[in-house]
């Protein structure tokens, strides 16, 4: 049996095609795939619900700038989250 990769995301902020946030909203995510990206979606059997409160969905955006090779500012957010499991 595999692992699963299916969970919710509750509450994220979500990049839209105008190039502003909407939200909170909860993105889905069955066997690895995004299915839905709405104002309240159902928790998958078996998936990890998890709190993204504050936290910004920006699908296909990749920071590249290579900020991991001086110290972090003081009081700058250094942290990335990886949510998929096992990811």
């Amino acid at each position: 049996m595999t692992e699963s990769t299916s969970f919710v995301l509750r509450g994220v902020r979500a990049l839209d095609a105008g190039g502003g946030f909407t939200g909170p909203l909860d993105l889905v995510v069955r066997d690895g795939v995004i299915a839905t990206v709405g104002p309240r979606g159902r928790r998958p059997r078996g998936g990890a619900e998890l709190d993204a409160d504050g936290l910004w969905l920006m699908p296909g955006v990749v920071d590249c700038h290579p900020s991991s090779s001086r110290p972090p500012r003081r009081g700058a957010a250094t942290r990335a989250v990886n949510v998929a499991p096992g990811g």
